[in-house]
């Protein structure tokens, strides 16, 4: 996950972790390339802010669509900007789902991550 705020971070890694995922942390753009683009096992999503300093969310979601490596990594975009022409903008970026985290509670969240990760790791019977 791409996030800057501190208070945020504090309440996904909690809520991630107590729902079972493997949580890591990026608090800029730049250090969330950085450390895709460093691990030998890609995360199976990603969640990313819009708004967040050096390389926003947008810039990370291009970087990851043009990268070989990281172009089938699912993504969750994540904006507190609730205009509409933000979340079109990160769906036609290549995001499986944008939210307004203000209108969506951290589970809520959590269970968008499930139903992303899901719809690429289909449960077999």
């Amino acid at each position: 996950m791409a996030e800057d705020d501190a208070l945020m971070i504090s309440i996904y890694d909690k809520v991630f972790k107590t729902s079972g995922f493997d949580f890591q942390m990026a608090l800029d753009g730049d250090k969330a390339i950085t450390a895709l683009t460093a691990m030998e096992k890609k995360p199976d999503v990603v969640v990313l802010d819009a708004m967040m300093p050096n390389k926003d969310g947008f810039d990370v979601l291009k970087f990851m669509k043009a990268d070989a490596t990281l172009k089938n990594i699912p993504v969750l975009f994540l904006t507190n900007l609730s205009a509409k022409e933000d979340l079109e903008k990160g769906l036609a970026l290549g995001a499986d789902a944008c939210l307004v985290k203000s209108q969506h509670s951290p589970a809520e969240i959590v269970a968008k991550v499930k139903e992303v990760y899901n719809k690429y790791h289909p449960k077999t019977a």
